[in-house]
């Protein structure tokens, strides 16, 4: 359940600060738009092919996959503002790749609990994993504001 909150409040703070930083960088509420349009497209594409891939592939060969293209998409990003080669074009299909990893890993996701949790208890761990997932979508966004604003 930690890793899931952790999981979860780092990728909020990372769309806070992706987002702030398309905003600086180009001025355009609609860049800003399309950094959350870009995250939500492959996700939303992907929602049945990720299930397919998770329901006969080893889970997790399915989550290491998705977390190793998270990783890349994210050092990507890192170098390219480190060296000051970021443009809205880099940032777009980075977070575009981050959707699209992010719609297998959720969904290999929520295949966990079952296949580890005993029956009897599992409705209070899913409503535990929820209360998780939903404090660190709320608390994230004001963590990643509060660290850009500490600089």
């Amino acid at each position: 359940m930690s890793g899931l909150f952790l999981g979860t409040l780092a990728i909020q703070i990372q769309s806070v600060a992706v987002g702030w930083q398309i905003y600086v960088m180009t001025s355009s509420p609609m860049q800003l738009g399309l950094v959350g349009l870009m995250q939500f497209i492959p996700q939303f594409a992907l929602v049945l092919i990720a299930g397919h891939v998770v329901d006969q592939h080893d889970r997790k060969r399915v989550m290491l996959s998705a977390q190793t293209v998270e990783a890349c998409a994210v050092a990507i990003l890192a170098a390219a503002t480190a060296l000051g080669l970021a443009s809205s074009a880099l940032i777009l299909a980075a977070v575009f790749a981050l959707g699209a990893a992010r719609s297998f890993e959720a969904t290999t996701l929520q295949t966990i609990p079952p296949a580890i949790v005993p029956p009897a208890v599992l409705p209070r761990v899913i409503a535990q994993l929820s209360s998780a997932t939903q404090t660190a979508t709320i608390v994230g966004p004001a963590v990643g504001g509060a660290l850009l604003i500490l600089g």
